[in-house]
């Protein structure tokens, strides 16, 4: 281990030559501009990996050596999707201190690529909230007795759902970024994590049925919590006291399993805030709803994680195999009408396992369905079949008065033609609107 006193991982010092000046001017600015280029999420889950890199005996500075006995340590207890979190931690550590990262160290990344290969696990996925999910629920909280808490869970259900909005911003909703307009509501939000800049985001609910409308549901809910600023969607006592703080984040995840439970889901741990997200997407994708109107209602940036979303919500619907069943089906259809019709022979069942069709057979019904094509009837087709082993003369006959028939019909055809070009002429100079030539030419 590194028996060097630890270095806190919230304090940020500047190895450089401009280190002085910034000092002169302040450090504060300089604090808070640091603080505002990282995500408070992200900050959290640093502090937290590298918590755990002291806890388990290393120290900051670290060294490559120190960090491949980590990844060694805790390689087969966290999955590495955590590990690639702890690495990233140090590694930005040692990078805003203006030290060598050990993280980049070939030994280090070459040990890491091996943990994931080793104990790579598929990433667990929140369940997607199907339409027939979102209106359970919401008729289930249509049965309870109308509280406050009633209306504000029923525009948190169907704006998270509708709006495909991440818990934090559902939170993050103020009253001032709701604009109504005759077609629905518009909620501008100001940042999210996907808009880290805060170049601003719109999210546009229509208005639709009542029962399932989420700004319906909105204008509901702010009229009767008589909220008129502040956050949107705020925490609630057992006494339908509303507060005047914002609903923390994790209240989402309690609601929704609270609701599964109520409802019962036999999905429920699998649910989290991210079910709305996934649930519209995934939907939408079902119903063909269009590529670019799905990447804009959820706020999506990458193309690759929409068409994602679309291939999981069309992965049954959209499937290959369809096709190929229902060709399946005819043919195993057609093969019992064939042994029926006593066209082919049905081969023996062994006591365990299917019917073999001997190659014979095979080439049999390829006859048939040829045969078809051609025109010739099922009792004509058997005829064929029986004058296999006889002379080419007797077929020859068959085929010649097959040919007659056909000719006979296109003889048929092309008098109907003739009359109907007659009746469409005359119906065309007809100037006697009270009668039609073509009807009167069908009246017995």
């Amino acid at each position: 281990m590194n028996n060097k006193p630890p270095i806190q991982a919230s304090n940020l010092s500047l190895r450089n030559k401009d280190a002085t000046l910034v000092e002169r001017q302040g450090p504060e600015p300089l604090r808070q501009y640091l603080q505002a280029a990282t995500s408070d999420n992200t900050r959290k889950a640093y502090r937290s990996a590298i918590r755990q890199f002291e806890k388990w005996g290393g120290r900051l500075p670290s060294d490559r050596d120190t960090v491949v006995r980590y990844l060694l340590a805790r390689a087969e207890s966290l999955n590495p999707r955590t590990l690639d979190l702890h690495l990233t931690a140090i590694s930005q550590w040692h990078h805003y201190q203006g030290l060598i990262d050990p993280g980049s160290d070939p030994l280090v990344r070459k040990t890491m690529e091996g943990v994931r290969r080793t104990h790579g696990q598929p990433k667990r996925k929140a369940k997607a909230l199907r339409l027939e999910h979102v209106a359970q629920i919401v008729n289930h909280l249509r049965q309870l007795p109308t509280t406050k808490k009633k209306l504000r869970d029923i525009a948190l259900v169907l704006t998270g759902f509708f709006g495909a909005f991440r818990r934090s911003e559902l939170v993050a909703i103020r009253y001032g970024d709701l604009v109504w307009e005759p077609e629905g509501l518009l909620i501008r939000l100001s940042s999210s994590k996907t808009d880290q800049q805060a170049s601003g985001l719109v999210r546009a609910l229509p208005f639709g049925a009542p029962d399932c409308c989420p700004a319906t549901a909105m204008k509901n809910w702010i009229e009767l919590g008589g909220i008129n600023e502040g956050p949107v969607f705020r925490p609630i006592n057992r006494w339908d006291k509303i507060q005047p703080k914002a609903l923390n984040p994790s209240a989402i995840n309690e609601l929704l399993k609270t609701l599964g439970n109520a409802c019962q889901f036999d999905f429920v741990p699998e649910l989290s805030s991210h079910s709305f997200r996934r649930g519209l997407s995934t939907s939408a994708a079902r119903e063909r709803v269009d590529f670019e109107l799905i990447k804009k209602q959820g706020g999506w940036k990458s193309d690759a994680t929409v068409w994602e979303y679309i291939e999981e919500g069309q992965q049954l619907s959209n499937n290959a195999t369809h096709i190929l069943m229902e060709k399946m089906a005819v043919l195993i259809d057609t093969v019992r009408f064939y042994e029926r019709r006593g066209l082919i022979e049905q081969p023996p069942k062994p006591e365990l396992g299917y019917r073999h069709y001997p190659d014979e057979t095979v080439n049999r019904i390829r006859f048939i369905k040829r045969a078809q094509e051609l025109g010739f009837t099922l009792e004509e087709i058997a005829n064929l079949l029986s004058l296999n082993d006889r002379p080419c003369a007797q077929v020859q006959e068959l085929a010649e008065y097959k040919l007659s028939a056909v000719m006979e019909k296109i003889a048929d055809l092309k008098r109907l033609e003739s009359a109907l070009k007659a009746l469409l002429t005359q119906c065309q100079s007809n100037n006697d609107d009270s009668h039609c030539p073509i009807i009167d030419s069908l009246q017995p």
